[in-house]
C-alpha cells in the first residue's frame, strides 16, 4: 500500500502503473496533470479525497483503469478541470470506478471546467444515489460513450451550464438508474444522447424514472 499523506498527490509527466494486487490509497487530493495513470487487473485506487483528471493549461490528463478498480469514498472525480485542459477516463476490460458515498457534488462530472471524455468499454461506473454530471461550466465540453455491455448505474444525469454542449453514446452500453428520479436523461438543447449501431439499454431497475431527452 501507498499513502499519499500530504495534502495533495500531483502525477506530472509520465506514467504510474497499479497492477498486481498493489493499491494506492490517497488521503488527499489527487491531480493527474500532464500525465496517464494505469491501474491494471490486480490493482486499485482508493481515492479519500477529490480527484482531477486533466489538471493543467494545454496538457492531458489521463486515467486508463484496465480490468483494475478506482474506489471514491469521499468528494468525486472530475474530468477535464482546469480550463484549457483535456481529461480522458477510459474504464474497460471489466474495470471498475466506484462513488457510492452520497455527496451533493455528484459522483462524477465529465467536463468540469474544459474538454472531459469518459470511455466505458465493458467497464462499469457505479455512483449509487449520486448524479452524473456532464459539462460543468460555460466553457466545458463533454463526451461519454459506454459501449461493450459497460454500464453506468447512477441516480440521473445532470447538466451543468454552458453551451458547448455534451453527448453521451450508448453503443452496446446502458444507463441504469439506481433510486426513482423525475429527470433521469433531463431535457436539454445541450444534451445529445446517441444509440450506436450496437444499440442502447436504459434499464429503470424497477424504479419510476423520466426521460426529457430524445434518443437519437
Amino acid at each position: 500500500v501507498v499513502n499519499a499523506t500530504g495534502d495533495t498527490l500531483l502525477v506530472h509527466k509520465g506514467s504510474v502503473t497499479v497492477a498486481n494486487s498493489a493499491t494506492i490509497e490517497s488521503k488527499g487530493n489527487v491531480r493527474i496533470k500532464d500525465a496517464t495513470v494505469y491501474v491494471k487487473q490486480g490493482g486499485k485506487m482508493k481515492l479519500n479525497a477529490w480527484c482531477a483528471v486533466g489538471y493543467l493549461e494545454n496538457a492531458t490528463g489521463r486515467l486508463e483503469i484496465d480490468g483494475g478498480e478506482v474506489e471514491s469514498t469521499a468528494n468525486r472525480m472530475t474530468i477535464g478541470d482546469v480550463a484549457d485542459s483535456t481529461g480522458i477516463v477510459v474504464i474497460k476490460n471489466g474495470g471498475k470506478y466506484s462513488n457510492i458515498e452520497p455527496n451533493d457534488m455528484g459522483g462524477i462530472t465529465v467536463g468540469q471546467n474544459a474538454s472531459g471524455t469518459l470511455e466505458g468499454d465493458n467497464g462499469e461506473v457505479n455512483l449509487g444515489e449520486n448524479t452524473f454530471n456532464v459539462c460543468g461550466s460555460a466553457s466545458s465540453t463533454a463526451a461519454v460513450t459506454i459501449k461493450g455491455g459497460g454500464v453506468v448505474k447512477t441516480k440521473g444525469v445532470v447538466y451543468g451550464s454552458g453551451t458547448g454542449g455534451a453527448t453521451i453514446t450508448l453503443n452496446g452500453g446502458m444507463l441504469a438508474a439506481t433510486m426513482d428520479t423525475d429527470s433521469f436523461i433531463p431535457g436539454n438543447q445541450n444534451l445529445t444522447v446517441v444509440v450506436g449501431e450496437s444499440g442502447g439499454t436504459i434499464d429503470n431497475g424497477g424504479h419510476a424514472i423520466t426521460i426529457g431527452s430524445a434518443l437519437g
